[in-house]
């Protein structure tokens, strides 16, 4: 894994003699004073003063790390880490990271914590990413806080910890950080390493969707559309859908669609589904993508295009989507979109009766039955057709 960061938000924060001429700075780094040792180094990355040179800027950073100057330490690391003005070298980044995290340096806390996590130069051990991570949270702003939590949230490096998860979240909502006051909504309205409160859930929701953010705002909604904390509203579910949507939020664009279909909340019209689908899609989000394979497969919002239903069911079953694995293989069997296959048709509707479609399970039994696709098999067939029943 690339140890990366934003190196100008790093180097800003470290400098103090912004007032200085380059002049000025050479004599006194020459002289051997670290702090502008460090500002020179700073000024030959960011290309201030001088035109930017990685070599020279690296050469300065090393001299004030030398003489013990932690942020030259920690900036030292990352451009060991990344090659930058030296050759890549991560047994000495890791060397000068634990340097500057021993003078209390939180960007090297955090590259530290990365090492742990993947093994560079030290054994790999999750238990300490945690700790050096926390330390840099601890020091740094709600963003780090924030991704400090999502890292507990996800298991990201450290052990999956959703209290601790819930804890982080708390500490960057506190200082009005949006994506942690959405995050913490979700954790209350869920019951996720918090007690379950639907009211205080909602209270974030809605901070956090006064300041635009997006999953907020798609969150709030689906408190309106399911009645959960709310008084049931689709009207308002709609327009905090919209709202979402508009910045760009997949799963609201997705959303949105299905309630085009199913007009609710809003009259049907499937034109305009199909467009809120493909917003999603073109995103990546596999029931979108899903969802587009079919308007294509039924010219439904869009001309009929099996081709393309095929492209869209393919990229929706390569992410997992159980019901776009079912419709791809409805597309081999058939010679739809793509030259007739029942091998592959069989293969498909596995993959999706293995994740619970009863509509695949049936697919596969008849498969079986008749040694389309696979060897003939009446027993698993009678397998698949007791499982596909009993799903109703």
């Amino acid at each position: 894994m690339e140890i990366t960061t934003e190196f100008s938000a790093i180097l800003q924060s470290n400098t103090k003699l912004d007032s200085l001429s380059l002049e000025e700075l050479l004599i006194s780094a020459n002289e051997g004073d670290v702090e502008a040792q460090y500002q020179l180094g700073v000024s030959f990355f960011l290309g201030k003063m001088v035109q930017a040179d990685m070599a020279e800027a690296a050469k300065w950073f090393e001299k004030a790390a030398e003489r013990g100057y932690a942020a030259a330490m920690g900036v030292l690391g990352f451009c060991y880490a990344n090659g930058q003005g030296v050759p890549k070298d991560i047994i000495k980044a890791a060397v000068w990271f634990k340097k500057a995290t021993e003078r209390g340096d939180a960007a090297a806390q955090v590259a530290l914590g990365v090492c742990y996590a993947n093994g560079l130069d030290v054994p790999k051990n999750l238990i300490k990413v945690g700790e050096w991570f926390e330390k840099a949270a601890e020091r740094w702003d709600a963003v780090t806080q924030y991704n400090l939590g999502q890292n507990y949230a996800k298991g990201q490096h450290v052990p999956k910890d959703l209290v601790k998860a819930a804890e982080w979240f708390k500490k960057a909502a506190a200082q009005g950080y949006a994506a942690a006051q959405s995050a913490l909504g979700a954790c209350y309205v869920n019951g996720l390493g918090v007690p379950q409160d639907l009211v205080k859930g909602i209270e974030l929701f809605e901070k956090a969707a006064e300041q635009g953010h997006a999953a907020a705002l798609y969150n709030l909604g689906a408190c309106y559309a399911n009645g959960r904390g709310l008084p049931k509203n689709l009207v308002k579910a709609i327009e905090l859908f919209e709202k979402a949507a508009k910045r760009g939020y997949a799963v609201a664009q997705y959303y949105l669609g299905e309630c085009y279909v199913n007009g609710l909340g809003v009259s049907m019209n499937i034109v305009k589904a199909a467009k809120w689908f493909k917003k999603a899609a073109t995103q990546g989000y596999a029931a979108a993508q899903g969802a587009l394979g079919g308007c294509y497969a039924n010219g439904q919002g869009v001309p009929q295009d099996f081709v393309k239903a095929v492209e869209w069911f393919e990229k929706a079953a390569k992410r997992g989507h159980a019901v776009a694995q079912y419709n791809l293989g409805v597309c081999y069997a058939n010679g739809e979109g793509a030259p007739k296959d029942l091998v592959k048709a069989a293969e498909w509707f596995e993959k999706a009766a293995e994740r619970g479609n009863a509509a695949a399970m049936g697919a596969l039994g008849k498969c079986c039955a008749k040694g389309l696709g696979v060897p003939k098999d009446l027993v698993k067939a009678t397998e698949w057709f007791e499982k596909a029943a009993a799903q109703g």
